[in-house]
């Protein structure tokens, strides 16, 4: 049977068919033109069977299909249900006067013949009447393969309606590009997206389209994605019409030639980064400004304090009729505000890191009491200062200047904790062993997995507010009045813990205390 392209309607199939086997016939076939006008198997047959029984002058001329039933066929001429016509017919010797053509069977074995009770046909008319009989039956099945087709045709008709649907409320620009860098097709929402007019860019290459630098990190870009087969990004500027514009271009193969490549205008997300940054940058700035004028407010505070105590001993000290017994007391005077200088200085330079460090192996349960025995003359006698060491738990390696340090300033934050609730107080000072894993180690800043020995301040004063909590290692923060601190105690704290690769937690609660641990590694 001759091939049908798609797109021809039924007549055209069964016209074709037929003139590809019986020439001859053509002149009659134009009777058949209703044909096409069926829209489903049942109207087919009748349509097929009204036309050969006027074509062929029968009286009674019927197709039968399977469908609609035999029976009600047969009925028509005077069968009775359930007879078998081809023996009825043998039976009753009518074969010379009607003719029974038997040919393809049907899906669900039932035969598919014509029935004319009639005149004999001639050869002529016999042979046109097998061929059509077979073209009906081949109409038949074109006839269900083009119903299915018209669904999956609608079916695609409503999947591309959706597809291009989405595709334009999409903002970005669609290129498909030959791995050459030729364009090869484009997809814009609206037209104002394009820079160009298609025709200016498809068929041409990249190259001739883009800057020189900006064709090149594409075409680079282009292999890159053919080669690993994963999505390649380039982003670029270009001097437009309206001004200069940043393009984000995202690059996916979609076979081993060809590549889709979305692009996006990303100038204002990158003007609102840039102008982020610059806000950032400023703040930063100002926050700088802000820290060096804390410094020097609280360096000049502290340190005129020290040089008004020592100038006014030194006048003392000069003036007439002054005995060796009271130049003595004040130069001891004097002597301990240049200390005091002095150890401002030394905090200094531990918040800045570049104090000399000699760290040493050391017990902690030895080294402490020394630093605690000095301290209680700082704290006073109306706080009450314990010790509590814990089992043995080896030794560290730490600065012993800087430990003093550290728990001096810890102490004297305790003390002022205690001195701004009530009259007395207690600070107790201990120690004890801390084994940390890896997941206990990720929730403490600074800490590492390993083994610790631990040094515990706890005092039973004021607490703090999880506002202050977050800020008390800030240098030149400080809870005390005007000229009573500098900020810089427990900031030159931390800087001497991080030192000596330390680390420290904190728990605090307002009318419940605080409790600070400090923990070092133990040596090896």
């Amino acid at each position: 049977m001759t091939s049908i392209p798609q797109n021809h309607s039924l007549q055209t199939a069964i016209l074709a068919s037929v003139h590809h086997d019986v020439v001859a016939e053509l002149s009659v076939l134009h009777e058949l033109s209703a044909l096409a006008r069926a829209t489903n198997r049942t109207q087919l047959i009748r349509m097929a069977t009204e036309q050969l029984t006027r074509l062929f002058g029968a009286r009674r001329f019927v197709l039968l299909a399977g469908r609609p039933p035999k029976q009600d066929i047969l009925a028509a001429f005077g069968f009775k249900p359930g007879e078998d016509v081809p023996a009825y017919l043998a039976e009753t010797g009518e074969r010379p006067n009607s003719l029974t053509i038997c040919f393809n069977r049907d899906t669900d074995k039932q035969d598919l013949f014509f029935y004319e009770q009639a005149r004999p046909l001639n050869d002529r008319a016999r042979r046109f009447y097998n061929v059509l009989s077979n073209r009906v039956e081949e109409c038949l099945t074109i006839f269900r393969h083009t119903e299915e087709h018209d669904g999956l045709l609608q079916s695609l008709r409503e999947s591309e309606d959706r597809f291009r649907a989405i595709l334009d409320a999409i903002p970005d620009l669609m290129f498909i590009f030959r791995r050459d860098g030729i364009y090869l097709d484009y997809h814009a929402s609206t037209r104002a997206l394009l820079a160009a007019p298609p025709d200016h860019f498809l068929g041409r290459g990249i190259h001739e389209i883009l800057p020189p630098d900006v064709a090149d990190r594409c075409q680079r870009a282009f292999l890159v994605a053919l080669e690993t087969n994963q999505v390649q990004k380039v982003e670029y500027t270009l001097e437009l019409e309206q001004g200069s514009h940043t393009f984000e271009a995202r690059i996916c193969p979609l076979d081993d030639q060809r590549l889709l490549t979305i692009v996006r205008d990303v100038s204002d997300i990158r003007q609102l980064e840039s102008d982020r940054q610059a806000l950032r940058d400023s703040l930063a700035q100002a926050q700088k400004m802000e820290s060096i004028g804390q410094l020097a407010g609280g360096i000049a505070h502290d340190f005129n304090n020290m040089l008004g105590a020592i100038l006014a001993h030194v006048e003392l000290a000069m003036g007439a009729g002054t005995s060796a017994a009271d130049i003595h007391e004040h130069l001891e005077a004097i002597q301990q505000a240049a200390t005091h200088s002095a150890d401002l200085t030394r905090q200094l330079l531990s918040f800045a890191r570049r104090q000399n460090v000699f760290p040493r192996r050391l017990d902690l349960n030895q080294a402490l009491p020394h630093t605690l025995q000095i301290l209680r003359r700082l704290i006073g006698e109306h706080i009450q200062l314990e010790w509590n060491p814990g089992p043995p738990i080896g030794e560290v390696r730490v600065d012993p200047t800087q430990l003093g340090q550290i728990v001096t300033n810890l102490c004297v934050n305790a003390r002022d904790a205690i001195a701004s609730t009530r009259a007395g107080g207690r600070i107790t000072v201990g120690t004890s062993p801390l084994e940390l894993d890896a997941d206990a180690a990720v929730q403490i800043k600074d800490a590492a997995p390993g083994r610790y020995a631990c040094v515990t301040v706890r005092d039973n004063g004021s607490g703090m507010t999880p506002d202050i909590l977050a800020r008390i290692f800030e240098p030149f923060y400080t809870t005390r009045d005007l000229g009573l601190g500098t900020g810089l105690g427990l900031a030159s704290a931390y800087g001497a813990i991080r030192q000596n690769d330390g680390f420290i937690t904190v728990e605090s609660a307002p009318g419940r205390g605080s409790t600070f641990r400090v923990c070092f590694p133990l040596a090896t």
